[in-house]
């Protein structure tokens, strides 16, 4: 369950969960300059509501990273096959929420990304190996020069 922040402290969040920067989350997220994010940065990092959001989005990438190969194949065709505007707030589907006057603008992962980790998964960025013999003629060749009768 998400911890109730304003739009600016669930932005921080975000940033700072990518980043971990604190004062260049905190410029971003309230539009200040270096001076006053590096001053108020910290003590963002040190509110309750803050540190339980940060902790959610922890929690739900290690739910992520401690998914089985099998799981993430998934996870991705889910990504490629699911229409962005079946995507909502509460979807796996659903990289940021950004509010806005007049609404909520979310953002969903990636489908490109997707295509591309699934496609390295599958191994489709391999190159084709190709078996490689002496045999036949190059072997003839060889046994003939060394003197080797068949």
């Amino acid at each position: 369950m998400k911890s109730k922040l304003n739009p600016r402290q669930e932005k921080f969040c975000q940033i700072y969960h990518k980043t971990g920067n604190a004062t260049r989350s905190y410029a971003d997220a309230y539009e200040v300059s270096d001076t006053v994010a590096a001053s108020n940065a910290w003590r963002s990092l040190r509110n309750d509501k803050i540190k339980r959001r940060l902790d959610e989005l922890t929690g739900e990438a290690q739910a992520l990273s401690s998914m089985s190969r099998a799981e993430m194949l998934d996870y991705l065709a889910g990504v490629i096959a699911t229409p962005a505007g079946q995507v909502d707030a509460n979807s796996p589907y659903c990289e940021e929420i950004e509010h806005k006057e007049g609404g909520v603008k979310l953002k969903t992962v990636s489908k490109l990304g997707a295509i591309k980790e699934l496609n390295r998964m599958l191994g489709f960025y391999e190159p084709e190996k190709v078996e490689h013999s002496v045999e036949g003629e190059f072997n003839a060749m060889l046994k003939g020069l060394m003197g080797v009768k068949e």
